[in-house]
């Protein structure tokens, strides 16, 4: 298993394909869970391959020097009418725990340029890392991860925060159970209907393998979150 994993991960789709295999022909009596995991990665594998055969055009554009730095630029998040960006930049930091953190920085599309991206600033910011945003359809509301907080459920959880009248943005809250668990979500993404959050959950396996899901919550009527269910 660990094999095609690293097979997997180095883009070597038929050696892996042909190791998970293996694996599943060698240990028949194993919890489902592995072999569901097993049967998901080699399904993963053949649609690799099967893209790699039907390749698409495939042109990346950089965003220029408004938002790109020699700093780490990632997890971009746009509002629905594309002029204004929100992402995660990895800075340096002499008070960090490992001399770099994470914060959000936002842009705006100026006639067809991005203008020099804002920190986002406090509230929305802090000295620990956040990461992975989701801005709503109209700009007002973000998901984030942010992991190892004091009001954390497990390592990493999905936070929210509202924009206000002045342009700032809310103290960010711990949008909580069901969306929350002693497990680890990130990567949220909200529909542009403002209605479905969908995240990933990590979680081990009996033999401690970390295994990833998507799941989905939507919200009620009745300003909570419906249970999350996997994808």
């Amino acid at each position: 298993m660990v094999a095609g994993e690293l097979e997997l991960k180095r883009g070597n789709y038929a050696a892996a394909k042909g190791d998970f295999e293996r694996y599943l022909k060698a240990v028949p009596a194993m919890a489902a869970e592995l072999k569901t995991d097993a049967e998901h990665k080699i399904k993963s594998c053949d649609f690799a391959l099967e893209a790699l055969k039907n390749p698409v055009p495939f042109q990346p554009v950089n965003l220029g020097t408004g938002i790109n730095t020699p700093e780490n630029e990632y997890f971009p998040s746009f509002t629905v009418d594309q002029q204004e960006i929100i992402f995660t930049r990895d800075i340096k930091d002499a008070k960090a725990q490992e001399g770099h953190q994470e914060d959000f920085y936002i842009s705006k599309l100026k006639d067809t340029i991005w203008t020099t991206a804002k920190n986002a600033g406090m509230p929305l910011n802090s000295p620990l890392n956040e990461g992975g945003p989701s801005i709503s359809a109209d700009g007002r509301v973000l998901f984030f991860t942010a992991c190892d907080r004091p009001d954390g459920l497990g390592s990493c959880d999905i936070y929210l925060s509202q924009r206000l009248g002045d342009g700032n943005w809310s103290k960010p809250m711990n949008i909580g159970a069901p969306v929350n668990s002693s497990s680890w979500e990130s990567q949220p993404s909200f529909s542009s209907d403002g209605r479905t959050l969908y995240f990933v959950r990590g979680s081990y396996t009996r033999d401690r393998s970390r295994i990833f899901d998507i799941y989905s919550s939507t919200f009620q009527v009745d300003m909570t979150w419906r249970s999350g269910k996997a994808e």
